[in-house]
């Protein structure tokens, strides 16, 4: 379930200043915007959550509250971990 979407945050204006062999490397889409989606996983107990990277084009049509499915990989910024959509889909 989508239960925040971000459209500025400290980690989409870093995305957004990385060059476009920065973003290849990350496998993100070098001419994609993207937005901050925390999605929450609540088929078992305790709930998981995960603060996830979205492009704007692929997000389109999602709004919070929906229920999705996303295929989802770990990636890393220097330090820093990320989590990003390569699929989403409505459930």
């Amino acid at each position: 379930m989508i239960r925040d979407v971000y459209t500025s945050t400290k980690r989409t204006r870093a995305i957004d200043d990385l060059s476009d062999f920065g973003k290849t490397l990350l496998g993100l889409d070098t001419n994609a915007q993207y937005r901050q989606v925390t999605m929450v996983q609540n088929d078992s107990r305790p709930n998981k959550s995960y603060t996830t990277l979205v492009s704007e084009k692929d997000l389109r049509g999602f709004n919070q509250g929906m229920l999705v499915g996303a295929r989802i990989s770990a990636r890393s910024q220097g330090s820093s971990p990320l989590w990003v959509v390569s699929r989403i889909t409505a459930l």
